[in-house]
C-alpha cells in the first residue's frame, strides 16, 4: 500500500513542479509577453502586456513597454495614451525614469503638431531637470516666438553657457536679451556668435543695432559696413545701407550719409520699390537739411510730395522749409521752429523698437498661449493681495528706490521693461519720451484679457505726483486708444493727487513700496 501511495505523491508533486516551474511562467501573460518578444512576434506580445494591464492597470512599467512597442509600429496616437497613463499614475523607477517620459511625450507631441502639449510637458519637466538641453532649447525658441522674451532669455541664456559655440543658440538669445531691453548682454551673445560665422547678414545686422541703441556708433559703423561690402542678400543690403547711413548721421560724417541715401533712392527707382522709395526719399531730404542743404532738402521732398501728399509729416515740411528760404537775410523770421528741429525725431523713429525683431526670422506664425502654462503654478490672487505680497518695508522701499535713482538712462528703461513683466504686462512699444532720464513710456498688452495699456514709469527725485500728471496721464490713455494705464512712481501721491486719482477709473497708480517689491532682483 505504501508504494502506490509514494508514486501517487511522487506523480502529483512532478505535476506541482512541472506547472509552477514550466508551465505557469509559461501561461503568465508577461513571461509568454518576453517570449513572444524574444520571437520577433509583436502583436502576439502587445496582446499578453495587455492581459497584463487589465489585471495591474497601475503597472506604469507594462504602460513603458507598450508605448516602445507601438512606437516601433509607429502608432504615435496609442503611444502618446501609454505616456500620459504613465504621467498620470505618477510612480517612476529604475526602468521608467520620468525625465525619459516626458522627454519622449513632449517630442511626439511636437511630431503630431501639438505644439502647446509639447511646450507643456518640457516646461514641466525643467521643474526637475533644469539643465536638461532639449527642454531648455524648446521652452526658450517657443517663448522667443511667442514674444515672452523675459522666459525666451532666462531659458536660452542658461543653454547658450550649457552648448557653447552654438551659433543659433547664441543668436535667438541675443535676440531675446534684447528684446528684454538686455543691450549689454545682447551685444556679448551677437559677439560670440558673430566669432561662429562672422559672415551672417542678421547677425552683424542684429550687432549694429545693438549697438545703435547702446549709442556706439562708431563700433556700430563696423558691422554695417561689413554688411554693405560683403553681404550678396539685396534685402541685407539695403537694410545694412540705411542703417549704415544712419550711422554716418551720428557720427557727423554727413556727406557719406548722403551719398549712402542717394544710392538707396537710385537702387530703389531702378528696381520699382515706390514704397520703400518713399522712405528713402523722406530721410534723403533730412540727410541735406542736417548738412544744410535746404535747397536740396527742399527738392527732394518735394519729389516725394508730388508721389504721396499724405506720406508722414511731408506737406509741413515742404511747406515749412519753403518759408524759410524765401526769408531774406536779416529780415525777421516767423515764430514757427525751424525744419531743423524735426531732426531729431527723424533719426530716433528711423527704425520702430520691433524693426529688428521683424526681420530676425524667429517670430512664430502661429500664435499659442504659452503664458497660460508659464503662469499655473503660481500662485494667483487679486490685485490687492499682490501689491500686499510685493511691498517692501519702509527701510528695504527707500533702499529699493534709491538704487533705482541710481541707474543710467538705459539700465532704467531696461528695468522698468522688466518690472512691466512681473505686472503681467507684454511691451509691444517704447515710446519716445520727453526725458529719457527720469521717465520712460510703454504701449503694452496685458497678458490676461489682452487689454491694450499705457505704461508712464516715472522717477522723480523729492517730489509728490499731484493732480496735473495724472489728468494728463488719462488724456493720454484716451488718445492712444489704450483700454488702461499704469502710472509707475517712485515718489508718492500728493493730497491732491489721491484725491484726483479716485475719479480716474482708467488709472492703476504703481505706488513706491510696490514698486520697491517689484524691484527685487532687478536692481
Amino acid at each position: 500500500m505504501l508504494v502506490p501511495f509514494l508514486i501517487t505523491a511522487i506523480i502529483i508533486l512532478g505535476a506541482i513542479v512541472f506547472y509552477l516551474y514550466y508551465l505557469a511562467p509559461k501561461l503568465n501573460p508577461k513571461n509568454k509577453a518576453e517570449i513572444l518578444l524574444n520571437e520577433n512576434r509583436i502583436d502576439e506580445a502587445i496582446v499578453e502586456f495587455k492581459k497584463v494591464l487589465e489585471q495591474r492597470p497601475l503597472d506604469s512599467t507594462i504602460h513603458w513597454r507598450l508605448s516602445g512597442l507601438y512606437l516601433g509600429q509607429d502608432k504615435i496616437d496609442l503611444t502618446i495614451n501609454h505616456l500620459e497613463n504613465i504621467i498620470e499614475i505618477n510612480r517612476y523607477n529604475a526602468d521608467v525614469e520620468k525625465g525619459d517620459v516626458y522627454k519622449l511625450l513632449a517630442d511626439l507631441y511636437l511630431q503630431r503638431g501639438d505644439k502647446l502639449k509639447a511646450f507643456e510637458k518640457f516646461y514641466e519637466l525643467l521643474k526637475e531637470y533644469p539643465s536638461d538641453s532639449e527642454a531648455l532649447y524648446h521652452v526658450g525658441f517657443m517663448s522667443l516666438g511667442q514674444e515672452i522674451f523675459e522666459t525666451a532669455y532666462r531659458h536660452l541664456e542658461t543653454l547658450s553657457r550649457l552648448k557653447k559655440k552654438n551659433f543659433e543658440i547664441l543668436f535667438g538669445a541675443g535676440i531675446a536679451a534684447l528684446q528684454s531691453q538686455r543691450t549689454t548682454e545682447s551685444i556679448a551673445l551677437f559677439g560670440e556668435a558673430l566669432s561662429l560665422q562672422p559672415d551672417s547678414d542678421i547677425t552683424n545686422i542684429a550687432m549694429a543695432f545693438a549697438l545703435y541703441r547702446k549709442k556706439d556708433f562708431k563700433t556700430a559703423v563696423n558691422y554695417a559696413k561689413h554688411i554693405v561690402d560683403n553681404s550678396k542678400d539685396e534685402d541685407a543690403l539695403l537694410v545694412g545701407k540705411r542703417l549704415l547711413a544712419f550711422l554716418y548721421i551720428e557720427t557727423k560724417k554727413n556727406a557719406m550719409a548722403i551719398k549712402l541715401f542717394d544710392e538707396l533712392k537710385e537702387y530703389c527707382v531702378q528696381n520699382d520699390y515706390d514704397e520703400e522709395l518713399k522712405v528713402m526719399l523722406y530721410d534723403f531730404g533730412f540727410a541735406n537739411l542736417v548738412d544744410d542743404r535746404k535747397e536740396e532738402a527742399y527738392a527732394v521732398w518735394n519729389q516725394l510730395y508730388q508721389k504721396e501728399r499724405n506720406f508722414r509729416n511731408v506737406l509741413d515740411l515742404v511747406t515749412r522749409l519753403r518759408k524759410e528760404m524765401e526769408i531774406k537775410p536779416g529780415a525777421k523770421p516767423d515764430d514757427s521752429k525751424p525744419v531743423i528741429t524735426e531732426a531729431g525725431t527723424w533719426r530716433d523713429k528711423a527704425f520702430p523698437d520691433r524693426f529688428l525683431w521683424n526681420i530676425c526670422g524667429l517670430k512664430s506664425e502661429q500664435n499659442m498661449d504659452l503664458q497660460s502654462i508659464i503662469a499655473a503654478g503660481r500662485t494667483s490672487g487679486s490685485r490687492e493681495r499682490k501689491i500686499s505680497d510685493d511691498s517692501e518695508s519702509p527701510k528695504e522701499s527707500a533702499s529699493a528706490i534709491q538704487e533705482m535713482y541710481k541707474l543710467d538712462a538705459e539700465s532704467f528703461r531696461s528695468v522698468s521693461y522688466r518690472v512691466c513683466e512681473k505686472l503681467g504686462l507684454v511691451i509691444d512699444e517704447i515710446m519716445t519720451t520727453y526725458r529719457e532720464s527720469d521717465g520712460v513710456d510703454f504701449m503694452a498688452t496685458q497678458k490676461e484679457g489682452k487689454a491694450k495699456t499705457l505704461i508712464w514709469v516715472r522717477r522723480w527725485k523729492d517730489a509728490n505726483i499731484g493732480e496735473i500728471p495724472l489728468r494728463n496721464f488719462a488724456q493720454a490713455i484716451n488718445d492712444t486708444k489704450s483700454k488702461q494705464g499704469y502710472f509707475i512712481t517712485t515718489s508718492p501721491l500728493s493730497p491732491a493727487g489721491e484725491s484726483a486719482l479716485k475719479g480716474l477709473s482708467k488709472v492703476t497708480v504703481v505706488f513706491p513700496e510696490e514698486l520697491a517689491g517689484l524691484l527685487k532682483g532687478l536692481v
